[in-house]
Parts: structure tokens; C-alpha cells; sequence
């Protein structure tokens, strides 16, 4: 079968909606006064309070693991002394959705329905935090419906976590420091 160009503005509408249904938005906040090329070392603070009750310790594992490795794909060297502290945490909370379905009969009448739904929408939050003053210097968090049964968990986790690193990266501008590496 070959390719026709009628069917060019559907496929260009099947890749925009593939990729957008992998992207996060991440909201962050920073300290603009602060030099972050100037830290060289990071640790990832280890709370048992900031992970939900009854969620999986094996996702608590993922999430540290993802974190790790950006902060050193990032340049940042792990240490015992470090300049700045890593802390996040998870939080879970039920949300409802509503649907709106309209069908359309005739020329000026239709119908509408309304289809409310239950969700469960999770966040991850992460602050960078300088060990010298204790003050939070960056702030990131994305947020996004969660399945029980997903599959594919771990790669969710590190895509998240890759996500809000690189707005990290984009507020901060160590990654023009660090690219250069």
C-alpha cells in the first residue's frame, strides 16, 4: 500500500497526540539569587514520611534509583558532605473526572451526557535543598492519574523523574555547565 498525502494530516495527528501522552508538566519554582553551579555534590534524603501507607516499597526503590542516576547524568557527584540535599516525597489523592459526550441530531438540536468518574492522581515532589543555609533553593512537583495495575511502572518513574530533572536543568541553567562536561 503506498502512502497518500490525504492521509498526511492523520498521521501528523497520531505522533503529536503519542508524544504528548508521555510528557509530564512539571511545576517548579527557584531561588533566582542562587549560583547552582557552584554545587558539586548531592544527597538524597532518606524520610519514611513522605512515602504514602500501603504504597509499593519496590516504587519507593524505583524512585530513589531514578533520582540517583539524574543527579549524577546531571554532573552531581554523591557524598556524605554534600552541598545540597535531595528530599521528595509522594502524595496520593482521590479525584473526580467528569466527561462531557454530546450527540448531535439535526441541525439545532443535541444531546448531552455527563459521565462523573473516580480517580486516583499521585504527585511527586522534589525540593533541593542547601546544606549550608537549610533553605530550599529549587522546588519541582508533576502529578498524573495512577493505575493500580500498570504495567510498565518502572519506566513511568524514570520518565517522570527524567522530567522534572530537566526542568530542574531548565530553571537553573546547570545544564549548559553540565552538557559541556
Amino acid at each position: 500500500m503506498k502512502f497518500k498525502p490525504a492521509y498526511f494530516p492523520f498521521a501528523v495527528m497520531i505522533l503529536f497526540v503519542a508524544s504528548c501522552a508521555t510528557m509530564y508538566h512539571v511545576y517548579s519554582d527557584y531561588e533566582r539569587n542562587i549560583d547552582f553551579t557552584e554545587f558539586k555534590t548531592y544527597k538524597v534524603v532518606n524520610h519514611e514520611n513522605g512515602f504514602p501507607v500501603g504504597a509499593s516499597p519496590i516504587d519507593k526503590q524505583r524512585i530513589r534509583r531514578a533520582i540517583n542516576y539524574e543527579m549524577q547524568a546531571i554532573g552531581y557527584q554523591p557524598s556524605d558532605n554534600p552541598d545540597i540535599l535531595v528530599s521528595w516525597f509522594v502524595k496520593i489523592e482521590n479525584r473526580k473526572g467528569v466527561n462531557v459526550y454530546r450527540d448531535y441530531y439535526g441541525r439545532w438540536r443535541y444531546r448531552q451526557y455527563l459521565s462523573v468518574y473516580d480517580y486516583k492522581a499521585g504527585t511527586l515532589v522534589v525540593d533541593l535543598i542547601d546544606q549550608n543555609t537549610n533553605d530550599v533553593v529549587w522546588h519541582g512537583k508533576t502529578y498524573e492519574s495512577i493505575l493500580d495495575r500498570a504495567s510498565n511502572r518502572e519506566k513511568k518513574i524514570k520518565n517522570v523523574v527524567r522530567e522534572i530533572f530537566g526542568q530542574y536543568m531548565a530553571d537553573t541553567g546547570v545544564e549548559e555547565i553540565y552538557a559541556a562536561n
